[in-house]
């Protein structure tokens, strides 16, 4: 008989299994997440992470749908091996093996997510490449989770997304930052200026020096004034701008 969420999380959290290092080690997410996403993930749902582990499990409990990049496919197994000694279906289940960055750009038209956890590989920039390849199948109130954000990488991401339009940032889950997205507003479609984050996040701790701050605001204007102008030109020679001048 399949086991209810809540048994399985309780039996996942008291044993501890070691999905990780050939099976003897256990570098598994907070606890708290664990019972985050088997609360918040919505039944039948479509999720996707970058690693596996505990989380794995949890994400199981509610799928409908569950997709793991990993270029580790032996952890997967224990995994699957672990969920059946637990009547825990694995019938969602999806591995993806590879390094994410090669395997999440030939994902990007695989359908809407309500869930993404990040937490593959942590060295600079993956994290960052995991959220631009799945940000824009996350569902409109969907979410988006940032694992362990006290190494630097992830919390760059963590620090972007909080100044982002269209991303809210949630109370977090211990070392995991949690964002919903509120708009669908492609994430391609910024230019670096418009990204609060990447035009004045560094000014808002004081890192750099107001002439330096003021000397961007100025390159920023600059480009915004030529901007208007070359769209002013278009319009002038355009056949309906000559039109109105006779």
């Amino acid at each position: 008989m399949t086991q209810t969420t809540a048994d399985v999380v309780r039996a996942l959290l008291a044993e501890d299994p070691s999905f990780h290092g050939g099976g003897q080690r256990s570098w598994a997410v907070d606890t708290r997440l664990v019972h985050w996403l088997a609360e918040h993930v919505p039944a039948g749902g479509r999720t996707l992470e970058t690693g596996s582990g505990h989380s794995t499990v949890a994400f199981l409990t509610r799928s409908g749908a569950h997709v793991v990049v990993t270029p580790f496919g032996d952890e997967v197994g224990r995994i699957r091996a672990w969920c059946a000694a637990h009547d825990v279906d694995t019938g969602a289940l999806v591995l993806e093996e590879g390094p994410s960055q090669r395997v999440l750009p030939r994902l990007v038209d695989d359908g809407p997510l309500d869930v993404v956890l990040i937490d593959g590989d942590h060295a600079f920039p993956a994290p960052a490449i995991d959220w631009y390849y799945t940000a824009e199948r996350v569902r409109v109130g969907g979410h988006v989770l940032v694992d362990d954000t006290q190494l630097r990488p992830c919390r760059l991401l963590r620090d972007f997304l909080a100044e982002e339009p269209g991303w809210e940032q949630l109370p977090p889950v211990g070392r995991t930052a949690v964002f919903r997205r509120t708009s669908p507003a492609p994430v391609t479609a910024a230019a670096w200026f418009d990204q609060p984050w990447s035009a004045l996040g560094p000014y808002a701790v004081g890192g750099e020096p107001l002439a330096e701050r003021v000397q961007l605001l100025r390159v920023q204007l600059r480009l915004r004034t030529r901007l208007r102008r070359a769209l002013a030109r278009r319009h002038d020679a355009s056949p309906s701008a000559r039109n109105e001048r006779r």
